[in-house]
């Protein structure tokens, strides 16, 4: 099968910017991964407030995204600390 195509939002934009340049490299290393190994893998879905969200481990950074399975897409909607984001909002 092909990889799955990723799509950030303007927040992970954002977020990545703040990251300090080696921090960066293992969060789009690991977004790298996910694409390319997504149908081999077990998602791990969040719950309460952020429902329909899973989440991805990069050191202690966590990747929050949704899947959309039609298009074969995952939606990257936050990066942070694992200490801090679950605490945002979500949109």
């Amino acid at each position: 099968m092909h990889d799955w195509d990723v799509q950030l939002s303007s927040d992970t934009h954002f977020a990545l910017a703040k990251l300090t340049k080696s921090i960066r490299e293992i969060v789009l290393d690991r977004i790298v991964w996910l694409a390319e190994h997504f149908d081999s893998i077990t998602p791990l879905p969040l719950h309460t407030d952020w429902r329909g969200f899973y989440k991805s481990r990069a050191g202690d950074y966590r990747i929050i995204y949704r899947i959309d399975y039609a298009n074969r897409t995952l939606l990257i909607e936050n990066i942070d600390h694992r200490s801090k984001v679950y605490k945002k909002k979500r949109k």
